[in-house]
């Protein structure tokens, strides 16, 4: 520390007692023919460059860099500076290549190509000072520029530092407070920048992130607790790290990471919260009159965002994902709320847009699901997932030949569940395979119980999602599991769902055989139903053809009853046999048993059951 305040002392000193001035060309508005490079100046950033309205130059420590280049390649440097004119039209005018800036300005005047040359620490977030390249630099002087200023040393951008002096008394006494402030900084630069990182990863406060220096997820729900009423919008900002990860190294991941913090942090109000929640999210929370006015400004800043990755920007591909949600009183529970804007974030990849806005219908769905998933996860755990048993008949002596199994969740006091409450939540969330595969093996447990018994001569069947058909090694699963027991392999009944062949026909046509391989009968369930074309009948090696409900349900007209009629005789023709499901009353269940409809399923014979009132309803029939 002794050696630091030294450094300090002595930096001091030379920039006290140095009166050195080094200049570039300031010039007045050129004729067409000119031989400079143009440069927009910044007069108000003193010490790194300003501009001397005595000596009518711009001078600082970026003008006496751009002289050691334009010694080393030949090129003039001519800086303007025109109060009267914005800084476009200037740029627009001028036709200038580059403009002079402190850090890059987060607007719409943003240029992706900026050169950083020195780095300082300006209210607690470190901004670069270089040039910016605009849309008049060619690729051959802006890549020019560029390996000048990688060749730039250590000790030359020290030396510009302390180089140059003020030439005017008083403008060294208004800018006291800056001189000594930029000292600082010069530490930095000169050398100890070990010593200042070192201290500063060993005592970084742990609500704030080590990578992007802004608030962490302890930071964002301590502020968002506090936050002030005026902050009534929150957007979760995700990127897409798996794009970066195939088209950049870690370290551009890295860089693009703390872009963004750097210009969210920009962006932000004095009052607004931003924080970095995983690797690749943020949190924003700010005010906005309506949901219109949040959305464009939300908008605006992910067009700012998206500079950074422009160059390798896809067409129409967006980089950037975001959840708007518009808060509530009642939203103080900040786990609910950014798992759910995660979850709404996560729904946008893959697709064309990047910006979901929210609303508190949509969070408490989100949340319910969640409570739903994790009740779940516990029910496996407790073994809470049952097996029923539907019985089914053949349609000429109305005896039991097979069941169907069906999943049931039973959940104690709150009551048993019917798939409809939990499949399509699983099947969203991945957790469907589970599931399937525990139901099979349910299956083939009974199938092993029943062996040898006086349930013995009944088949069995299984339903198995598209999810799970569509997985490599499923057949090698289900072989594993069923070498378990022993029974007759033929009495197990594999069902599978319409889709789950015409999406996934390559996958789901191999499983398919390697389960007819197995000995296993395939059943397609609900045929009717959704997309399945009638050649599906005859392309997959399918034993079993399932009607729909809804086919028989529309049997109440001719051409009802014409499709119906048709599809048995094809199926038959095929060799094929048939199930008609949802027979509910006597009527239904004499027209698809004179129609010639193999087996009968329905609450009309037996509603599904627990197994053990399955196996009771059997045994009185067979005494």
């Amino acid at each position: 520390m002794k050696k630091l305040i030294k450094l300090c002392i002595f930096c001091v000193l030379m920039f006290l007692s140095l009166e050195v001035s080094a200049q570039v060309l300031t010039g007045t508005y050129p004729a067409e023919e000119r031989n400079s490079i143009y440069i927009i100046g910044n007069p108000y950033m003193y010490p790194i460059e300003y501009y001397n309205s005595d000596t009518g130059e711009f001078e600082g420590v970026m003008p006496l860099l751009l002289s050691k280049i334009s010694e080393r390649i030949g090129i003039d440097f001519t800086y303007f500076y025109d109060s009267k004119e914005t800084g476009k039209e200037m740029r627009d005018k001028l036709k200038a290549e580059m403009v002079s800036a402190s850090y890059r300005n987060f607007n719409e005047n943003y240029y992706p190509d900026m050169i950083s040359v020195v780095s300082y620490v300006d209210d607690g977030r470190k901004v670069s000072a270089g040039w910016d390249m605009t849309e008049y630099a060619d690729a051959e002087l802006v890549s020019t520029i560029k390996k000048e200023v990688d060749r730039l040393t250590e000790e030359e951008i020290n030396s510009a530092i302390l180089e140059y002096s003020v030439q005017n008394q008083d403008v060294m006494d208004k800018t006291a407070r800056i001189i000594m402030y930029f000292l600082v900084a010069l530490v930095v630069i000169v050398g100890v920048q070990p010593f200042f990182k070192k201290n500063t990863e060993e005592e970084v406060p742990e609500n704030i992130d080590p990578v992007t220096r802004i608030g962490n997820l302890l930071h964002f729900e301590k502020s968002f607790s506090l936050r002030s009423s005026r902050l009534n919008f929150v957007a979760y900002i995700i990127v897409d790290s798996n794009y970066l990860q195939v088209y950049h190294n870690e370290q551009s991941i890295t860089s693009a990471v703390k872009y963004i913090a750097d210009a969210l942090t920009e962006y932000a109000s004095h009052d607004d919260i931003v924080s970095r929640i995983t690797e690749n999210g943020f949190a924003f929370v700010f005010g906005s009159e309506d949901d219109d006015s949040a959305k464009k400004h939300i908008e605006e800043l992910i067009n700012i965002l998206s500079v950074y990755l422009e160059k390798d920007r896809e067409e129409g591909v967006p980089y950037f994902r975001v959840a708007l949600y518009h808060l509530n009183e009642d939203d103080n529970n900040c786990d609910t709320l950014l798992f759910n804007l995660r979850k709404n974030c996560a729904k946008l990849i893959g697709k064309d847009v990047y910006l979901e806005v929210c609303h508190k219908d949509m969070m408490i769905k989100e949340q319910e699901r969640k409570d739903l998933l994790e009740d779940i996860a516990n029910g496996f755990r407790n073994k809470e997932f049952k097996s029923y048993l539907q019985f089914i008949v053949d349609s000429k002596d109305k005896k039991i030949v097979s069941c169907e199994a069906l999943s049931r969740w039973d959940r104690g006091e709150k009551g048993t569940f019917l798939p409809g409450v939990y499949i399509d939540v699983m099947e969203k969330s991945g957790t469907i395979t589970q599931l399937d595969y525990y139901m099979f093996e349910q299956v083939c447990m009974q199938l092993h119980k029943w062996n040898d018994t006086i349930f013995d001569s009944i088949s069995i069947s299984c339903n198995i999602t598209r999810i799970t058909l569509s997985e490599e090694g499923f057949s090698d699963r289900i072989s594993e599991i069923s070498n378990r027991y022993v029974f007759d392999k033929s009495k197990l009944i594999i069902e599978i769902t319409e889709d789950a062949i015409e999406r996934n026909l390559e996958i789901a046509i191999g499983n398919i055989l390697k389960c007819k391989n197995l000995g296993f009968a395939i059943a397609l369930d609900d045929f009717g139903s959704g997309y399945t074309s009638l050649t599906n009948l005859c392309d997959y090696p399918i034993d079993i053809v399932k009607i729909d409900r809804s086919i028989l349900r529309k049997a109440d007209t001719k051409r009802g009853k014409d499709l119906f009629a048709g599809i048995v005789s094809l199926s038959h023709n095929l060799g094929l046999k048939i199930v008609c499901e949802g027979v509910e009353d006597e009527a239904s269940s004499e027209y698809v048993s004179n129609l010639g409809c193999d087996y009968i399923q329905g609450w009309y014979y037996f509603k599904p059951s627990p197994i053990e009132v399955c196996e009771e309803i059997y045994q009185n029939l067979m005494k």
